[in-house]
């Protein structure tokens, strides 16, 4: 009796693998994966639509300006030394490509008169339209 076991066991004989719960696990991976993903706006380049014969060029762009916990400042991500040079490159990127969505990215540690110093500079470059991040701990 022991052997005729052994022999059903080892043949696959009376094993059926109940495949529908795997499914629904791989379902609600994807699905949590689809709901989890988020798109990341610091593109590595600016990404341009088809152009048609009448339209002109546009360029779409997010300009993304960055403080670090010190103080220091990028505007995508290109180091800025002072407010100035960083009114001067936002004016430029503005002038040459009509962006007028930004992100300000802040360090949780950073002081919140950096941040309220680059408002004042979108604010005097007329874009008073913008997001401010924080990593959810």
């Amino acid at each position: 009796m022991g052997f005729e076991k052994l022999t059903q066991r080892l043949s696959g004989e009376g094993d059926a693998a109940d495949v529908t719960s795997m499914i629904d696990v791989l379902f609600l991976l994807l699905l949590f994966s689809i709901v989890t993903t988020t798109s990341n706006a610091d593109s590595l380049f600016p990404l341009e639509w088809t152009q048609s014969d009448h339209a002109p060029k546009m360029v779409l762009q997010t300009l993304v300006i960055e403080v670090s916990k010190e103080g220091r400042f990028a505007v995508d991500k290109v180091f800025v030394p002072d407010l100035e040079s960083m009114a001067a490159r936002v004016a430029a990127i503005k002038r040459d490509t009509g962006v007028t969505d930004v992100i300000i990215k802040t360090d949780r540690d950073a002081h919140a008169g950096h941040v309220v110093r680059i408002l004042n500079v979108l604010q005097a470059l007329r874009i008073d339209t913008f997001p401010i991040t924080a990593k959810r701990e």
